[in-house]
């Protein structure tokens, strides 16, 4: 942050008054062609040590932004690897379910059935048939 104070209090320091030309229009100027004139201007005016501590400092906080995206990343991939595992479990968990389920139909046909067709239905107990 000391380095953008400080640009700010150099860069109209620096101009000379034969360089402000720059930072005017002409009449036929657009004020879109005025500003990267203006940067160019006050880049040239800017002492070499200055630029070079701004392209540190933008080089340094790219860096804290990747780093904070990698870190963000990593969170988001434990929660998808958590997210796996639970799924897995609850797989596991249903296939097992389903094959007591079909254990119990293959128990109820084959073994069951065999014996109920010995006996009456409940109907013809009853005297209805």
């Amino acid at each position: 942050m000391r380095v953008i104070s400080t640009l700010s209090l150099t860069v109209p320091q620096r101009l000379k008054p034969g360089q402000n030309s720059a930072m005017t229009t002409s009449i036929g100027q657009s004020e879109s062609d005025w500003l990267p004139s203006t940067s160019l201007a006050c880049l040239r005016s800017l002492p070499l040590i200055l630029i070079t501590y701004l392209i540190l400092f933008r080089l340094i906080s790219e860096v804290e932004e990747l780093t904070e995206s990698v870190e963000s990343l990593k969170q988001k991939l434990l929660e998808a690897e958590q997210s796996l595992r639970n799924l897995e479990d609850t797989r596991m968990s249903l296939e097992k379910e389903i094959a007591v389920k079909s254990n119990s139909i293959f128990i109820d046909r084959q073994k069951c059935m065999a014996h109920r067709t010995r006996y009456p239905v409940v109907l013809k107990l009853a005297g209805y048939q």
